[in-house]
């Protein structure tokens, strides 16, 4: 009986440990892509335009995103029939994958909006395909 429950408190221990350091994992991605987020809004408040690239961000808040190892992949969108623009990171820790989503006008794709799994702040987190 004890190996038992010795066996359910570490399966639910493992489950609550790996949910506490995702939790980390996701203000992690927030803080470190908060620096890109305001590059853009200022370009385009400066220059009433979306940028092209990610090369206006400033190299020092590239770094802090080059710094997090779990970040694997940074993709930027211009979405122009909505003047609007949208991160995508791939983001792999402990052997799982999670897709963070940050869209300026907050509308999501069907396809998106069906691989829903979380939010934080006004990211979207998706479960991989």
């Amino acid at each position: 009986m004890l190996v038992v429950i010795g066996i359910i408190f570490s399966i639910v221990a493992y489950h609550v440990f790996d949910r506490m350091y995702w939790f980390g994992i996701e203000d992690r991605v927030v803080y470190a892509y908060e620096g890109v987020i305001c590059a853009i809004e200022k370009y385009i408040a400066e220059n009433q335009k979306l940028p092209e690239t990610l090369s206006i961000v400033p190299p020092e808040d590239m770094e802090t995103i080059r710094q997090m190892k779990e970040i694997a992949k940074t993709e930027y969108y211009v979405i122009p029939a909505r003047n609007s623009w949208k991160l995508d990171v791939l983001v792999r820790a402990r052997g799982k994958e999670r897709e963070f989503v940050y869209v300026s006008d907050g509308e999501l794709t069907p396809e998106e909006e069906s691989r829903y799994y979380t939010g934080c702040h006004d990211w979207v987190i998706l479960r991989m395909p």
